[in-house]
């Protein structure tokens, strides 16, 4: 009920984009990165919307890097969908994004989110995503058609984003061009300039 409230979002910094050691599958892939929890980020239902689309036949790889509890859960739920030469699975690195800029497009498939940053890191790599419209982050951030695709959370809907997404030329090098301009926003010098205006405000 309070009513005199701002809103003031993270900012993204990728750092250093030197490449972690560890072996990175080099052909084109689709990439999932965050933490491997099936309650929050539904992994399983990425898995069987990625098997059930043309990307396996594609030669269009899904790579999961991260780390969690239930990522043994889902390397047994690969080999059950026959993914074994598909899906790559690569420990968490501390800074990830030498492999985000390498994606074709990252993917978000969660329950819930608060505010997404690796959906801005992605964007940040100037790669698109395509993203379940769960009940709050990602529409904040991912504009359908402009940035990435953001879908109703489905297994055929989002089974044929990815399709969309990897065969449609154009859509893609839109979303791809207007990655960075879309978080222009979210840089640090804004957000900082932000928290400078509000402390004077206050103080």
């Amino acid at each position: 009920y309070f009513k005199n409230i701002t809103t003031i979002y993270n900012s993204y910094d990728l750092g250093d984009e030197q490449n972690e050691s560890g072996s990175i599958n080099k052909s084109e892939f689709i990439l999932f990165f965050g933490r491997l929890e099936e309650s929050s980020k539904n992994i399983s239902f990425l898995l069987e919307s990625y098997s059930k689309s043309m990307l396996p036949s594609s030669g269009i790889k899904l790579l999961v890097l991260g780390d969690g509890p239930d990522k043994s859960e889902y390397q047994k739920l690969a080999s059950r969908l026959k993914l074994n030469n598909n899906v790559q699975f690569v420990e968490r690195m501390v800074n990830p994004f030498s492999v985000v800029k390498n994606a074709k497009f990252t993917v978000l498939t969660s329950n819930f989110e608060g505010f997404p940053m690796t959906i801005v890191e992605s964007l940040a790599c100037n790669v698109p995503v395509v993203a379940v419209d769960c009940e709050t982050g990602p529409r904040e951030i991912v504009k359908n058609g402009y940035n990435g695709l953001l879908v109703e959370k489905n297994l055929q809907n989002f089974t044929e984003a990815l399709n969309l997404m990897a065969s449609d030329i154009e859509l893609y090098e839109t979303c791809k061009r207007n990655c960075l301009n879309s978080i222009e926003h979210l840089s640090y010098d804004v957000i900082k300039k932000k928290w400078g205006n509000l402390l004077r405000e206050i103080l």
